[in-house]
């Protein structure tokens, strides 16, 4: 499936999200997500959906979280289902859940655990399809290594590229970073949510952070702080903020769809 703002290429097999051949899916248990909220406060209308993964984005949705004290309103946890109905949480060593907070009215914050595998990003995203079609705009931070993005021109790590949706493009907004360029890929939870936008029209971009080794500093933070402060529905919750160290982690107990 594609669109002159890049493709996503979707796996074929059920045996290949699972890892197990199809023949051993019948009565086998099969990964899947649930998602659960944890107050009465399930939103009608979301204007921002702001969507993190990767190490260096979690640490900075830290240090966002512990400014605004936000509410926490759905868990997404990992369940293994067996066709019979028949299910369990994942639970085996410090696995955690993914998150969904409101940093205020309409603006909401979902950080995606580092337990999610790549292969699972489908499966994920669908279970954020009824609160990202609630959305007015999405917007989706991930980190990876510097050493993975491929350019002519020489980009001193840490540095940031974004990519923008049709709705997003089409409705004047400019990106707040360079466009990321191809043939550079982004994979998992980011590529599937801005795709899922792609296809509902809602206005979405991603931002990819490049960090040298993934590590989280003041360099880092600094240049987020610098993009985020731009965004509207954030510049109140970006602003003040102050980098007090690299301990801050988004899951302090622990650490697909192709997207150019």
């Amino acid at each position: 499936m594609a669109s002159y703002f890049g493709e996503v290429l979707e796996t074929s097999s059920r045996a290949y999200n699972e890892d197990i051949n199809d023949d051993e899916l019948k009565g086998a248990f099969k990964s899947e997500y649930e998602i659960s909220w944890e107050s009465s406060h399930r939103p009608d209308e979301v204007d921002l959906c702001f969507v993190i993964a990767g190490k260096c984005s979690r640490a900075f949705s830290a240090f966002l979280r512990r400014k605004t004290s936000p509410q926490l309103i759905a868990k997404i946890s990992q369940v293994h289902k067996r066709d019979d109905g028949e299910y369990s949480i994942v639970k085996h060593g410090k696995e955690t859940f993914s998150c969904i907070y409101m940093l205020k009215t309409g603006v909401y914050l979902c950080e995606v655990s580092p337990d999610v595998q790549l292969t699972h990003a489908n499966i994920f995203t669908a279970k954020m399809h009824e609160f990202l079609e609630l959305s007015k705009e999405v917007i989706v931070l991930a980190s990876i290594a510097a050493v993975q993005y491929l350019s002519l021109n020489t980009n001193d790590a840490p540095f940031i590229k974004g990519l923008g949706n049709s709705k997003y493009l089409t409705s004047g907004k400019e990106l707040l970073a360079p466009k990321m360029e191809p043939p550079n890929l982004v994979t998992g939870v980011a590529a599937a949510v801005l795709m899922f936008c792609e296809l509902k029209k809602i206005s979405g971009c991603l931002y990819v952070c490049y960090t040298l080794r993934e590590e989280f500093d003041s360099e880092v933070f600094d240049l987020l702080k610098k993009l985020f402060s731009q965004v509207q529905s954030l510049e109140s919750a970006v602003t003040g903020l102050k980098y007090e160290g690299s301990d801050s982690e988004c899951f302090p107990h622990r650490a697909g769809n192709l997207y150019l």
